[in-house]
């Protein structure tokens, strides 16, 4: 565990908030994706998983396709603290480069964590916006995501994520049932148990 477990643990008996994770790899991605729960859940509870789903990369040339999945964290953490230390921890951990270092590039990734939604906030945090509109029109985005949140509203528009989903088009994406990513959520559950006592 890392020092940013403080997150979670700063106000015992206090509900966390809501955050809304889109997390993506096309190198070595089932593996990657695996690995990248219990790093999520050093911040937070990790409340539910959706199905991954395999989806052609977008506007790029031959790489290989993109293995997605949507991750509901229960967190302390702010937007901010999310941004600027979550998800570079975690993209560091598995071996991404920073993002600084990839601005404009369309090479294939070995994870890429957005955070699309947290509860009701919108506007600016740094160099990022909440919610990720660009993200939420993306298929292998909103698509996961209502599954495991569809009666979730869009904080500026009151559409419910699984009406968004309804509205795109998703024939390219492919379920993975067989890629189960579900099954480190009792293990977190026991971890964070054991913190406790």
């Amino acid at each position: 565990m890392t020092d940013d477990t403080m997150f979670d643990q700063a106000t015992p008996g206090k509900p966390g908030r809501l955050a809304h994770f889109v997390v993506g790899s096309n190198v070595d991605a089932e593996r990657n994706l695996h690995a990248v729960i219990p790093l999520l859940g050093e911040f937070g509870d990790v409340r539910a998983i959706s199905t991954v789903y395999e989806s052609p990369a977008v506007g790029v040339g031959d790489q290989p396709p993109y293995l997605n999945v949507a991750v509901l964290v229960e967190t302390h953490a702010t937007p901010d603290q999310l941004f600027d230390e979550l998800i570079p921890f975690v993209e560091h951990q598995i071996g991404e480069r920073p993002r600084a270092a990839r601005t404009g590039e369309s090479a294939p990734r070995r994870i890429d964590v957005d955070l699309v939604l947290y509860e009701d906030q919108t506007g600016r945090f740094g160099d990022h916006v909440l919610p990720a509109d660009h993200d939420l029109r993306r298929p292998y985005a909103i698509v996961p995501l209502a599954e495991i949140s569809g009666d979730c509203l869009h904080p500026n528009t009151n559409a419910s994520l699984a009406e968004m989903a309804e509205a795109v088009d998703s024939t390219t994406l492919v379920a993975r049932p067989d890629v189960r990513l579900d099954a480190v959520l009792p293990a977190l559950a026991t971890a964070a148990d054991d913190s406790t006592r």
